[in-house]
């Protein structure tokens, strides 16, 4: 019994400090950025799409490898290996190894072993130097270190609580996704170059309502799973195929109940604010870089939501260094005017970052809303948008996002689904306890003051919608969605468009976790420590989840009966049926059925995304093991950037302009 009590001690206290080592670069303040943690941010440019794709070839054929490597040798078997060593570990703790015997028979190393399958290929394929690689080696053996002794202390409490068997593997399989993700977070946060943390003082009062609330939809959402796996782990159906494969089902069967969580939340949504009689004024700053294609229509409709909102509405395009016909399409645009006024900027390119403040610095209303160069609102938007002000609480507002009309392809299809899933439904329950973490820069509202003392528009990283989302948290404001507010956005018509516009949206959500880690920032409500974490999770399982397929089909191999096989397709059919019935749902509401037929593609398309993930990781530029000195070498800055800018009102039906 000393024995066993003395190696517990010392396994607990070796998880700690594992742990521990997990967790601290969180709480570090890395180099890697020569910003001034506001509206400047200052890294070296991530990786071309010809290297980092070369590179997502390289993970898939490691990776392909060492899966077929880890399920199909014979005499030496890492799973067999796995399993010994947390039961010698378990029965040195309990002194009771036939029952430990027991417990490992239920237990599932898949998860482990692809854990460690995605860690050691991206340390083969990832562009480090070879102390990075050698520190990256390093950071999959803490893994594994982790992962056998919090499995040998579950074993352990298992049998110490009698616990059912089919539940123990079930919950370890939660434990080490939970594990992996942690893991891969530090992964990420000391191999490549991020952005320092936020320099904006926290101002918000903590909101203590707003996170009983999350909690409490979270535990709403967990509590399905845990139903689902008390009915599989009953006696009655031990060995059975459902006790042998929703383990492999976890992740989307807590994705899909969290998410009735979220639709619960959303029936405590209060009365939407009314139109107002005397509606205050409204710029539109549009960010336009050879944006020739759809130019016109973002102003056209920006003069027929001025129709009907009534009050003051001037719209301002900030061209940013066009080589098309951007200029005089917004000129002729303008000058079309019946109910707006228009002003345009003229600047050498910059990016959008530089694009927008230039546009904000023109801006005088106190409202002020970003719509992009290819987007169209919708005639009502601004008589809904407008109201939301009245409260002080609000900063910021968002829409319901649809794909243009003109687009007509299956990523717009895709796309009509995914909006639906996010603007129709999660984030209108996220928004009752002020945890949507992102308005997209498509179309936001904002108020202008908080916006130009936060330092305006993050320059130098992706994600500046996201950062500005997260930055009006921090100052105290809430962020709402309002369906009645519609925006038609372009959608890339190839998939090579597609996966560059999404990895680009990937890496912002790498860039704005480092800026606002709620570790290391403070919790700044629902929509830092919630959202923060919860995207966190998602694109750091990305290596994990792109490998998943292959080596779930090799792992099962020759052990898939016919009633196996039934199995693995009837599971994954129960959790589309789950989601088609709230795509119908949403469809519904709005009156948007034309993309539900598509939604059997829509695992396709799910994919894809995750590629594009992967295709984030992958670009980001990675930093030196030890470093002497100073921040890593930045971008330049681009030619034209400190000239002043051209400004030419526009006057409706003839061509005047002034030179500010």
């Amino acid at each position: 019994m000393a024995t066993g009590s003395g190696l517990t001690v010392v396994v607990i206290a070796t998880l700690m400090l594992a742990v521990s080592v997990t967790l601290i670069p969180h709480f570090e303040a890395f180099d890697d950025d020569g910003g001034d943690g506001l509206g400047r941010v200052t890294l070296p440019k991530p990786l071309s799409a010809v290297h980092y794709r070369r590179r997502l070839f390289a993970y898939f054929a490691v990776g392909g490898v060492l899966t077929v490597l880890t399920n199909g040798l014979q005499r030496f078997q890492p799973s067999t290996l796995y399993a010994e060593v947390v039961g010698r570990l378990a029965t040195a703790i309990t002194g009771r190894p036939a029952e430990v015997q027991a417990y490992l028979g239920g237990l599932s190393v898949r998860i482990p072993l692809l854990w460690m399958v995605a860690f050691l290929s991206l340390t083969l394929v990832l562009r480090v130097t070879w102390g990075r690689r050698a520190a990256l080696l390093l950071t999959t053996c803490l893994y594994l270190v982790i992962a056998i002794l919090l499995q040998a202390a579950w074993v352990t409490v298992s049998v110490h609580q009698q616990l059912p068997q089919a539940l123990s593997g079930l919950a370890a399989v939660i434990i080490n996704l939970f594990v992996g993700t942690l893991v891969a977070m530090r992964l990420v946060i000391t191999t490549f170059a991020l952005p320092r943390a936020n320099a904006l003082p926290k101002t918000r009062p903590f909101q203590l309502v707003d996170s009983i609330v999350v909690v409490s939809g979270l535990v709403v959402g967990v509590a399905l799973p845990v139903i689902a796996l008390s009915w599989v782990s009953a006696p009655s159906r031990a060995g059975s195929e459902w006790q042998r494969l929703v383990p492999l089902f976890v992740l989307p069967i807590i994705s899909a109940s969290t998410g009735v969580g979220f639709l619960l939340l959303r029936g405590r949504r209060g009365t939407l604010p009314p139109p107002l009689a005397d509606p205050p004024a409204i710029d539109v700053i549009t960010p336009a870089f050879n944006e020739e294609a759809g130019i016109g229509l973002t102003l056209e409709s920006i003069d027929r939501a001025a129709a009907r909102y009534g009050g003051r509405v001037r719209a301002i395009v900030s061209n940013d260094g066009s080589t098309d016909e951007t200029i005089r399409l917004s000129i002729e645009a303008m000058e079309r005017f019946q109910h707006a006024s228009g002003i345009l900027i003229n600047h050498a390119n910059t990016g959008k970052a530089g694009a927008l403040n230039r546009a904000l610095a023109v801006a005088e209303s106190e409202i002020v809303l970003r719509l992009d160069g290819d987007c169209v609102m919708d005639a009502d938007a601004l008589v809904y948008t407008a109201p939301w002000f009245a409260d002080p609480k609000v900063g910021i507002l968002g829409s319901r996002m649809l794909p243009r009309e003109d687009c007509d392809t299956w990523y717009s299809r895709m796309r009509g689904i995914e909006c639906l899933f996010g603007f129709g439904c999660t984030r209108m329950g996220q928004q009752i306890v002020d945890g949507v973490g992102v308005v997209p820069g498509t179309y936001t509202a904002f108020r202008r003051e908080p916006m130009v003392e936060s330092g305006g528009f993050v320059d130098g990283m992706n994600g500046e919608d996201a950062d500005q989302t997260c930055q009006f948290g921090r100052m105290g404001f809430r962020s709402v969605i309002d369906p009645r507010v519609v925006c038609y956005e372009d959608v890339p018509p190839t998939m090579p468009e597609f996966v560059e516009q999404r990895t680009r949206w990937s890496r912002a959500n790498v860039h704005v976790f480092a800026r606002h880690n709620p570790l290391r920032n403070g919790l700044a409500g629902p929509r830092v420590w919630f959202y923060m974490w919860h995207r966190g999770a998602m694109w750091s399982q990305a290596p994990l989840m792109i490998l998943a397929p292959l080596f779930f089909i090799l792992a099962l191999g020759s052990t898939v009966t016919r009633s196996s096989a039934v199995y693995l397709i009837m599971i994954p059919l129960v959790l589309a049926s789950f989601w088609l019935g709230i795509l119908v749902a949403a469809a519904a509401r709005y009156n948007y059925w034309s993309v539900v037929p598509w939604f059997p593609t829509y695992l396709a398309f799910a994919f894809i995304r995750r590629i594009s993930l992967m295709e984030a990781f992958l670009s980001l530029p990675t930093r030196p093991l030890w470093r002497t000195g100073g921040p890593m070498l930045a971008v330049a800055a681009r030619e034209g950037g400190s000239t002043q800018p051209e400004v030419i009102h526009v006057r409706p039906a003839r061509l005047r302009w002034e030179v500010a």
